[in-house]
């Protein structure tokens, strides 16, 4: 990689670590949070990209940052003034649509998006980032995409997020850990502040010698958080999988769990609040068609069963998302490869608020696509997922609009040449953001993703 290096000769304070020059601007990294520290490195800012790890206070009161520079691929730590970053971040994006990509040298993956008065949290896993394997991991951008901080949680195994809430003092970050609790696989759960500062994290389990995923998770009061997910208690020779719903308090104190399912396979992959209970969606094996089913189950606000129901057509079909339509029922939304075995399409199922199918269809090409967030707008409903449509052995992110009846109204796919996937989704004033992963054409690995389209998924 070719960087280009500048001489500088500074005060005895810093003035400031962004250069503009003819051939661009440039930001200086230091090998240590002092001025008169020396100079790693003076870096293209048109080229590559900044990562903040986090920032502190020095002696003098000047706050400065420890910071990661990739360029190809190719990683530059050191540390920077936090008044120079935040003048990279005013002169960033300011378009209302964009694409834009954070990570570091290995994988990243967005699982999640919160949006936030002054921007987007992004959640999910790190691979370049934090102390294991894979980490959970949160990217705290403004409303343009500019990143504002990052960081990295989890132990010394392998961790992800799957979801976040926010509370009255941070945010709270649900998924799936091998660092805590039993150390095999528990449900995750990780407070941090506003700021991403690590305020607690914890493991939760019920048997040692079982495995615990943790997938949703929803504020149900100030103080109070449901997660969802399943467990798979291991018998000799088979395993028991059950819809798995954890009570946990906002100080990590778990006060109740509850199992649902039948005698094979089912797995809780989304929860919804709703005004008398709640609603799980996900997949069965023990209900409906054949094969695997969606499965719908609605609780009452002590966590008992009011109804439940399974969806699908001859082959296998799974709910990856459900949300309460305006009309009181419920839309889900997910796969089938019922239509031609072995090859996925996007799966929609419109319920009524008795769990009664309305009408379900599946939307594809003859290669793989995937349903993973859904959203009603006033006319119809937005999809979010993938597409191999393009690129047989690889693919593209892809929304989906449908009409409230379910005729196609629009597709849009984003994304380069490689392997990329949406996998959240959610619906701001003007237009809609989505978070999963791109995969960079310069190493091979895989970079979170953030899009921002208008209301017609067109980028501007």
């Amino acid at each position: 990689m070719k960087l280009v290096i500048l001489v500088l000769v500074f005060a005895s304070a810093l003035l400031s670590a962004v250069i503009e020059t003819n051939e661009g601007v440039f930001l200086q990294i230091f090998s240590e949070k002092n001025p008169q520290s020396n100079i790693v490195a003076t870096v293209s800012l048109d080229k590559g990209k900044v990562e903040t790890q986090h920032c502190f206070n020095t002696h003098d009161d000047a706050q400065w940052c420890k910071i990661v520079y990739t360029q190809n691929g190719v990683n530059i730590n050191g540390f920077s003034d936090k008044k120079s970053l935040d003048a990279i971040a005013q002169r960033a994006n300011t378009k209302s649509t964009f694409e834009k990509s954070y990570g570091g040298r290995y994988s990243e993956e967005g699982n999640a998006i919160l949006p936030l008065s002054d921007g987007f949290l992004l959640v999910g896993k790190t691979e370049s980032f934090g102390k294991g394997q894979d980490d959970a991991y949160v990217v705290k951008v403004d409303n343009f995409g500019n990143k504002i901080w990052s960081g990295a949680y989890g132990g010394g195994g392998v961790d992800s997020a799957k979801a976040v809430v926010e509370v009255d003092d941070g945010f709270i970050l649900g998924g799936t850990t091998r660092s805590f609790g039993n150390r095999i696989q528990s449900l995750y759960l990780a407070k941090i502040s506003k700021d991403g500062n690590l305020r607690w994290q914890k493991g939760y389990y019920s048997d040692k010698d079982d495995y615990y995923i943790g997938n949703d998770m929803i504020k149900i009061s100030d103080n109070n958080l449901l997660i969802a997910g399943y467990e798979d208690h291991v018998k000799f020779f088979d395993s028991e999988i059950n819809f798995y719903l954890n009570a946990i308090n906002t100080d990590g104190q778990r006060n109740g769990i509850k199992r649902y399912g039948g005698n094979k396979v089912e797995k809780a992959n989304s929860i919804i609040s709703v005004s008398d209970g709640y609603v799980l969606a996900g997949e069965t094996d023990t209900w409906g068609n054949g094969g695997k089913d969606s499965y719908v189950i609605k609780l009452n606000k002590d966590g008992d069963r009011i109804w439940h129901n399974a969806f699908g057509f001859r082959y296998d079909e799974v709910a990856n998302q459900i949300i309460q339509t305006k009309d009181g029922g419920y839309i889900i939304v997910g796969t089938t490869d019922s239509d031609h075995r072995n090859q996925k399409d996007i799966y929609v199922v419109k319920i009524d608020k008795d769990g009664n199918k309305v009408w379900q269809y599946h939307y594809g090409s003859k290669e793989h696509e995937e349903g993973n967030g859904i959203v009603e707008v006033d006319d119809g409903y937005v999809i979010v997922g993938y597409t191999n449509e393009t690129h047989s052995y690889n693919s593209d992110v892809y929304l989906l609009k449908i009409d409230k009846v379910g005729n196609v109204v629009w597709t849009r796919n984003y994304g380069g040449d490689r392997d990329d996937k949406g996998h959240a989704l959610a619906k701001v004033k003007d237009g809609f953001v989505v978070t999963g992963y791109i995969t960079s054409k310069d190493n091979n690995s895989k970079d979170l993703y953030l899009l921002k389209v208008d209301n017609n998924g067109n980028i501007n």
